[in-house]
């Protein structure tokens, strides 16, 4: 059974915070009582719910420096920001560093930004998943402005697996910050044999590279995003930079990749340099829209084609290339019914194929004035029961009926 109705990818049948503690966020502090910290500490199965809307900040806190992250490390956790209400959740300063299993976080926006009292600018993410980690689902995020990478995974020191990442928006990754190699405006990094890896019905908007980037000894499924406004030529990417690390096993199917009116791209799938024998890249109905909205189809080295799908695709759904942009524009994000103005702005660009690739978050206006709002949280009786026995208990259904009230 998926996490929720609609889940595909890898991983989705975590049950995560299912039949665990209700805990509520009362208030939009860093830290302490009611605070989303505090109940990401708390230990054992729990579903974390909001009574408040508005920005959570972590750039001035009570450790400094790294200790801004909000460290997600025990297992079994729901957290589920769509019971925020309007204006949603935004965490700003810092993000999520998650190393743990059976987790699912849907509806929130992650926005770090570049101030130099946040954690360190090499490893600041707004969502870092780190080994040992699976079955780990990220739905309808808006991860932006991120100084290392919006979004990754990374072996440390053991494998991550059975992720997914789907109907989100990966925008804006801040390029000539204060990241210590200079230049830096990355999306999601697929790290270093990370395996079973869904990215699926994404907005890529305004990242230099990375839309996203494999990593050695990775298998990945990508299907039906929408990558727009790439700097370097190509819009994905599978290479390594170290030895020994594996084939990669790829599959690339439906993404669509869209061109501002000031840029081209002739490279749909680069392959980098260092790629392990037994390398296997599937593509299927990915499409470039150049200047002239002529389509031309992507292509990865011919001697690394594959017939078929070298990694498993059982259960999961690839539509027509055709449909992506409107249903990506439609779908992704923290809010889509309700966007923020970061979100709004981004959406527009990609209609209007207009924007840019920046340096701070400044140059487009900074966090937007969200209210500081509250709505209290009615929890339903039995919350763990199962009222019409179809296996999700009856707080999972009311999370559900409000995630669908957020889309379009």
């Amino acid at each position: 059974m998926p996490v929720f109705p609609g889940a595909e990818g890898y991983g989705i049948t975590t049950p995560a915070g299912r039949g665990g503690k209700v805990i509520k966020i009362t208030n939009l502090n860093a830290y302490g009582a009611g605070s989303l910290r505090e109940a990401i500490r708390t230990p054992g199965r729990r579903i974390i719910v909001f009574e408040v809307g508005g920005i959570i900040d972590l750039t001035y806190n009570q450790n400094g420096g790294d200790g801004s992250f909000l460290y997600l490390t025990d297992p079994y956790c729901t957290i589920a920001g769509q019971t925020a209400p309007w204006p949603g959740i935004t965490i700003r300063g810092a993000g999520f560093r998650i190393k743990t299993h059976d987790v699912l976080i849907q509806h929130l926006a992650i926005r770090p930004g570049d101030n130099s009292r946040g954690p360190r600018p090499d490893a600041r993410d707004a969502i870092s998943i780190r080994g040992p980690s699976y079955n780990i689902v990220i739905d309808h995020i808006s991860a932006s402005w991120a100084v290392d990478e919006n979004i990754d995974t990374w072996p440390e020191p053991e494998v991550v697996r059975d992720i997914t990442v789907s109907n989100s928006i990966i925008s804006e990754g801040l390029h000539y910050s204060i990241h210590p190699k200079g230049a830096h405006s990355k999306g999601f990094l697929i790290g270093d044999g990370s395996k079973n890896v869904a990215v699926i019905g994404n907005l890529f908007a305004h990242n230099y590279t990375r839309n996203p980037f494999s990593k050695g000894g990775v298998s990945a499924a990508i299907i039906n995003n929408l990558v727009y406004g790439t700097g370097n030529g190509n819009f994905m990417t599978v290479g390594s930079d170290k030895a020994d690390l594996g084939a990669n096993k790829m599959a690339f199917l439906g993404n669509l990749f869209l061109n501002s009116q000031k840029s081209a791209a002739n490279i749909g799938i680069a392959v980098g340099k260092g790629i392990e024998p037994g390398t296997e890249i599937y593509q299927f109905d990915n499409l470039i829209f150049g200047e002239a909205d002529k389509p031309i189809f992507a292509s990865v080295q011919p001697s690394l084609e594959a017939n078929i799908s070298p990694i498993p695709l059982d259960g999961l759904s690839v539509r027509q290339v055709t449909g992506v942009k409107n249903r990506v524009l439609s779908n992704a994000g923290s809010r889509p019914s309700e966007r923020d103005p970061v979100d709004a702005r981004i959406i527009k660009d990609v209609n209007d194929r207009i924007g840019k690739i920046i340096d701070s978050q400044d140059e487009v206006g900074g966090w937007p004035d969200l209210a500081k709002t509250y709505r209290k949280f009615v929890i339903p009786e039995d919350p763990n029961g199962d009222n019409n026995g179809d296996g999700y208990t009856n707080i999972e259904e009311l999370l559900h009926r409000m995630a669908i009230g957020l889309s379009r």
